[in-house]
């Protein structure tokens, strides 16, 4: 089956696409091709169809059937479609043993068997009661994980329905940022989202923006290097509002205010405007230098030729004498 996982980052900025992106709800084009969760079939009678919200038009029918696999019908613009509930929950089974890891770190043949589990979950969002189950099968799965971290397999899932200290706007927390929403959720952060992991940025949404939030995850966080600086300078951000993980925890040990770019902390202790007066005052200082050799140069120069022209004075004044002498000999 071919995935959809959505836009891919284009940026070059960032070096990795740790978390697929949230797509729109709106599905223009059906799928080619057959999955285990969602088969295409025969289109279906509409007397035993349902649709939670008769006013919106965007809702898809579905037609439960039941069955060992919990089979249901469900029509869109792209025909009728098997969904079957029970193949959908095996195999989110299967994936919670990799809750804590990253996803940009999972195994090729999960990583796939992940990509159509979000797709199935993704496709549902127009069946809202459909969707819901769904829902309650992901906390039955992934709802007892404590410690919630973003990037995560478990953060995709329940980082939405997670409850942390995150004082921005909730669509921007690192965890819910490229997660699955409730049914009715329609908002998303305006911000970019980034994470920072072994001195490099990772996206975690597609937006491009002055002000960016910054998930760091090691505890042991010093600063960032000169290259991240340049990389945030030349890609516009302004402002950064620094997120710091807490490695025990499921909230946050702090989120920072939003802090200049200038003004963010480095490896070796200073911020970047701090390197940049230095590097100012190193400059200067080495202008101030040069300056005061120079004009000790010229001075010893000037005296030099002061002394030259006194000894051709003196010369001179001994000549005369000595020319007059023997002029008025006898």
């Amino acid at each position: 089956m071919a995935y959809r996982m959505g836009r891919g980052i284009k940026s070059t900025l960032f070096t990795r696409d740790p978390v697929p992106i949230r797509q729109d709800n709106n599905i223009k084009t059906a799928y080619d091709n057959m999955n285990t969760f969602i088969a295409k079939g025969e289109k279906h009678h509409d007397k035993h169809n349902h649709n939670d919200s008769d006013d919106e038009a965007s809702e898809y029918k579905f037609e439960h059937i039941g069955g060992d696999d919990d089979t249901y019908v469900i029509k869109d613009i792209g025909g009728a479609y098997n969904f079957h509930r029970n193949i959908l929950k095996k195999s989110m089974r299967e994936l919670q043993s990799y809750s804590s890891t990253y996803i940009k770190d999972l195994p090729i043949e999960v990583s796939e068997a992940f990509k159509s589990v979000i797709e199935s979950i993704r496709r549902l969002k127009n069946t809202r009661s459909l969707y819901n189950l769904i829902l309650k099968d992901v906390q039955d799965v992934f709802g007892d994980h404590k410690v919630v971290k973003p990037g995560t397999l478990c953060s995709y899932f329940i980082g939405c329905f997670d409850d942390d200290n995150f004082s921005g706007p909730p669509d921007c927390n690192p965890k819910c940022v490229s997660s699955i929403t409730p049914a009715d959720h329609k908002s998303y952060c305006s911000d970019l989202v980034l994470m920072y992991l072994d001195n490099n940025f990772s996206t975690l949404n597609d937006k491009h923006s002055t002000h960016v939030y910054v998930y760091v995850e090691n505890e042991s966080f010093k600063g960032f290097t000169h290259e991240n600086i340049n990389q945030l300078h030349s890609h516009n951000v302004k402002y950064v509002t620094i997120i710091y993980g807490s490695e025990n925890s499921n909230d946050y040990k702090e989120v920072s205010t939003a802090i200049a770019v200038d003004d963010l902390p480095l490896c070796g202790g200073k911020s970047s405007s701090s390197f940049s007066t230095s590097s100012s005052s190193s400059s200067s200082s080495k202008s101030d230098h040069n300056g005061n050799s120079t004009a000790g140069i010229v001075i010893c120069v000037i005296i030099l030729l002061i002394l030259l022209i006194g000894l051709a004075y003196l010369a001179y004044r001994e000549y005369r004498k000595n020319s007059w002498s023997n002029n008025f000999s006898w």
